[in-house]
């Protein structure tokens, strides 16, 4: 069996990051005998210099007839905001990407670095944080002014019911792959969008009996993450909540550079990349230091979602934390007793373990 698998190792550290993920994956490809046909695709700063446009159209076309794309992460290294917003919309709107998914847990093997009450940490939590892309404040126009009592400022947050049923579908699915629970975050105290979504998706909740969905406002939810968030399974909703909420999450790890993350697409593709998708990190370029699992995760994930290789993907998680619990640490990771390695020496760690 054959899987197209299109990356782009983008900007910063991401193309020595892609080189370890890749590695994962040709050790993955054999010992499971599966075949994967790589296409390597440009975009950000090294397209925008070859190129004069960030996103070429040969590698939107390229990305849109894989079976799943990995993403190094794309970022100017000097970029005008307006410019680098433009850039992630264009993105998100020509590959047609539906939901962003943050899966975070912290396995045994990081629990000297998370924040946590070590009771917490054995009760164990597994939470994805899910959020439209398509919608809300960010895709909508934003207007300044002049007014009676000085500057003005508007930002339009526009849902339709599309695009809310798309976000609950992606949101359900993954709960049913998971343990049937959902937490719709919304605040129905006046706001007409969240009102709409808080309609929607429990009226989509007759088509999935198997999901138990609750609904739950911002702020009690960033509070019963950091009180206890084992009782989360999949928390999804608006943009701008589900942004927040999962940063808040995976700060909880104390080690967000081992945190992958994945956008959906149609016909179960996806956008794969790290949880720190916007970290280039570009003082740490050539150094041979920033933290791999990430972008091997996420590569776990493409395998679990989008190429429906659940084996695969149990091997390398596996894997990561076969060596995590040997000791081997990057930087950011490394503690008295523990045996420091680089970018390249955690990937080489991580693929040696990899096995059926």
């Amino acid at each position: 069996m054959k899987n197209k698998i299109a990356f782009i190792s983008g900007d910063g550290v991401g193309p020595s990051l892609m080189k370890e993920a890749l590695k994962v994956l040709n050790r993955v490809s054999e010992v499971f005998e599966r075949e994967f046909v790589l296409t390597e695709c440009e975009a950000g700063q090294s397209a925008q210099y070859k190129y004069g446009n960030q996103l070429p159209q040969k590698t939107v076309q390229a990305c849109l007839e894989a079976d799943a794309v990995l993403l190094g992460g794309v970022e100017l290294e000097k970029p005008c905001p307006s410019d680098q917003r433009k850039m992630l919309l264009r993105m998100r709107q020509e590959l047609g990407l539906i939901t962003n998914v943050r899966p975070v847990s912290i396995p045994k093997s990081l629990w000297e670095y998370s924040t946590m009450r070590r009771d917490v940490l054995e009760r164990g939590f597994h939470i994805f944080v899910a959020r439209d892309l398509k919608g809300g404040t960010i895709t909508n126009p934003h207007e300044r002014s002049e007014g009676a009592h000085g500057r003005v400022a508007v930002d339009f947050e526009r849902y339709d019911e599309q695009i809310i049923r798309e976000c609950v579908a992606d949101a359900f699915a993954i709960a049913g792959r998971s343990r049937g629970k959902a937490h719709l975050v919304c605040k129905c105290k006046g706001l007409a969008s969240s009102i709409l979504w808080r309609d929607v998706a429990f009226e989509m909740k007759e088509e999935y009996p198997e999901i138990s969905l609750q609904r739950i406002e911002p702020d009690d939810c960033a509070y019963e993450i950091s009180r206890d968030p084992s009782q989360f399974d999949v928390v999804f909703g608006i943009n701008t909540y589900g942004d927040i909420l999962s940063d808040q999450a995976s700060g909880l790890t104390g080690a967000a550079r081992t945190l992958g993350a994945f956008n959906t697409m149609a016909g179960g593709k996806g956008l794969y990349e790290r949880n720190l998708f916007s970290d280039m990190a570009y003082d740490e370029v050539g150094k041979d230091s920033y933290n791999p699992i990430g972008m091997i995760r996420a590569a776990a994930l493409m395998l679990q979602y989008s190429l429906e290789f659940p084996e695969a993907a149990a091997a390398i998680d596996r894997a990561i934390e076969e060596a995590l619990l040997a000791g081997y640490a990057t930087a950011d990771l490394m503690r008295e007793g523990k045996t420091l390695v680089g970018t390249s020496g955690m990937g080489d760690a991580i693929a040696a373990r990899v096995r059926k």
